[in-house]
Formats: structure tokens, C-alpha cells, sequence
């Protein structure tokens, strides 16, 4: 059993196998509901269907690179420096990862027809209402998939603080992979959730300076906005919601992407202000209207996502919200430390 690991659910990763040749490894050894299944080197599909819908990956370790690119694996989001430092510490005093990354990528369904055919079921766990299935893929395509996730860009839909620290973790030599599930955009669609904005004063409550929502849209204008009176015109505005009136700012000569990013910029420097994140619409118009102002953002497209990623732009702090995500525990991978904690050596086991 691995230990500091209290609350992880149904799957365990305790025996991860090495290849130097390769960016995107395997893992042989896997524990269910406290029980070790001991297997040769293999690859496993996971489906983990929740209240928010249904994930469906091929589980794997990259090697950690700085920049992560390096990897084959792209971040769309900018990171709280904060919250990577907690991640950090978290991991060192574990001494295991219990949150894999949510890798995304359109790949035309190569790897789950690859899977399809050839999976054969493991096991089946039900736990903190998230219901898990594991297959092994069979030893025949294991190369072939190897070699389409291998020659992917993998979009990170979830996972930016985890991703950072573990390159942070790798600077100090504490370990050199990251555990990820791989799921293919165009057989399993994520939903793109928007990350709503309220603008509070500066103690955080919803009664804002008199001036402060003419200051805000007056950023809005500076920063390329034109801003008009009413609901929004067309999917991609922002709305802006304060008291019982509405404005509308649109971003001419901007893809949709950068919509985010220009409304961000304009929130995150206003004084007098604080912000808070909601994903909620309901919850920010409500917000609105007790004194705060509402800044409702639409929710990027996958394409528009991936095109950030891929021109090595960095969307503000969450940004997006890719929906369902993995419950904390679904991987858990040891690392180095917990082996020699344990009296074990992590290449052989």
C-alpha cells in the first residue's frame, strides 16, 4: 500500500517501468481497492464516468522537460506561483502524485480505434461517485499507439500547477516524470466551460467605488474594446452586469482566444479592486446585482485553445474549465522517495 496518500480512490499506480528511448512511458505495476495487480510492461485505457460526464484516456508518464513542449505537452494557462510552491511541498511530503494531468489532442480517433480493438477489461470500481473501468490494451498495438500519442502535441486541459511543479520537482532531482491521461477531443469531446469574473472592492466585498465600473470600461476602450449599451451582440462578447444594467464589449481584430486574455489584463491591473473567478453565471449576475460587477466571458472554443497553445501563448489563470475532470487519486504514482521509504528499488520493484 503506498502511504500519505489518505482519500485516494480506486487506483494505484506502484510500479512505474523505465525507457530511456522514449518521451511517453509505460507503467507495469497498478494496485485496485488496496490489492496489487502486478502485470508485465502494458498499456491501460481508463473510462471514469461521473456526474459531469465521462472520461476516456490512455494512461501514461512523460519525462519532464523545461519548457514542457519538450514533452510533446503544451499549457494553455498562466500558473499562480503560490499554488505551484503548495503542489511542491504537497508532493515532496507524500512522496507520491495522485493527480495526473488531463491530456487532450484532436487525433482523429487513431488511438481509440487502435484501443477498441484489442482492450480486454481488468477491473471495475465504483467510488466517491465516480465509477472506473481499466483495460489492457493488447501487446500487438501497444507500438502502434505508442507511436501516435508519441508523435502528438498534447493540449494540457487540467493540470498547469501539477505540470509546473513537477518541473520544479525535476530541477531539484526529486523525480523526472509526470503521469497524464491521454484523451482524443474528437471520440471523447470535453465541454469548455467560461470562467466568469466578479470585480469586488478591495476587502472582497460586492460594493464597489462609485467610479470604479465607468474606470473598468474605460480600460475596456483603452485596451481595444468597444463597448456598447445592452445585451451582448453575439456569442463572443463579454457581457458586463451591474445592478440591473448591461453593457457589452466586443475585441475587434481579435481571435476568440484573446478575449480572455485582453479582459484578464484589463481586471487584474483595475485599483480599488479585487477579483474572483466563478463559474457560475447565475452566481456572478447575483453578485451584480448586491453592488459588484459581473464580467461574464465566453467560453473559448477546443481550436481556439489549441491555437494558443501551439503559438506558445499563455491564456490569464484560469481561464478555461474543461469539464469532466479526473476525481484526485484515479493515478497515483509513487515517486523515488516512497521506493527507498519502502525498502524498494523503483526499476526493478
Amino acid at each position: 500500500m503506498i502511504t500519505g496518500t489518505a482519500g485516494v480512490s480506486p487506483l494505484r499506480l506502484v510500479r512505474p517501468a523505465h525507457d530511456p528511448r522514449r518521451h511517453l512511458l509505460l507503467d507495469n505495476g497498478w494496485s485496485a481497492v488496496g490489492r496489487d495487480l502486478v502485470s508485465p510492461p502494458a498499456l491501460f485505457r481508463l473510462r471514469v464516468r461521473g456526474e459531469a460526464g465521462e472520461v476516456v484516456g490512455v494512461a501514461a508518464r512523460f519525462l519532464v522537460a523545461d519548457p514542457p513542449a519538450g514533452s510533446g505537452l503544451l499549457p494553455h494557462e498562466r500558473t499562480d506561483e503560490r499554488a505551484v510552491r503548495r503542489r511542491v511541498r504537497a508532493l515532496r511530503s507524500a512522496h507520491v502524485d495522485r493527480d495526473p494531468l488531463l491530456l487532450t489532442h484532436r487525433g482523429r480517433g487513431v488511438v481509440p480505434d487502435l484501443v477498441d480493438a484489442s482492450a480486454v477489461p481488468l477491473w471495475r470500481h465504483t467510488e466517491s461517485g465516480h465509477d472506473v473501468e481499466v483495460e489492457q490494451v493488447a501487446g500487438d498495438r501497444v507500438d502502434a499507439v505508442l507511436a501516435a500519442l508519441g508523435a502528438a502535441r498534447l493540449l494540457v486541459a487540467d493540470g498547469h500547477h501539477r505540470l509546473a511543479a513537477s518541473v520544479a520537482l525535476a530541477a531539484q532531482g526529486v523525480t523526472t516524470h509526470v503521469t497524464g491521461l491521454v484523451v482524443d477531443a474528437d471520440r471523447t469531446p470535453f465541454r469548455l466551460g467560461p470562467v466568469h469574473r466578479v470585480l469586488l472592492d478591495e476587502d472582497g466585498r460586492e460594493q464597489l467605488p462609485g467610479d470604479a465600473l465607468d474606470t473598468l470600461l474605460g480600460r475596456c476602450r483603452r485596451a481595444g474594446g468597444v463597448v456598447g449599451r445592452g445585451s451582448a451582440p453575439h456569442e463572443g462578447a463579454v457581457q458586463v452586469v451591474h445592478g440591473e444594467v448591461e453593457w457589452h464589449v466586443t475585441w475587434p481584430g481579435h481571435p476568440a482566444g484573446d478575449v480572455t486574455s485582453l479582459v484578464e489584463h484589463v481586471l487584474d491591473d483595475a485599483e480599488r479592486t479585487r477579483t474572483r473567478r466563478e463559474p457560475s453565471a447565475v452566481a456572478a449576475t447575483t453578485a451584480a446585482r448586491h453592488g459588484a460587477v459581473a464580467v461574464l466571458l465566453p467560453p473559448p472554443s477546443l481550436d481556439a485553445v489549441l491555437e494558443t497553445a501551439e503559438r506558445g501563448a499563455l491564456l490569464p489563470y484560469k481561464a478555461t474549465a474543461f469539464e469532466p475532470k479526473l476525481p484526485s487519486g484515479v493515478l497515483v504514482r509513487p515517486l523515488p522517495a516512497w521506493y527507498a521509504e519502502h525498502g524498494w528499488h523503483e526499476a526493478t520493484g
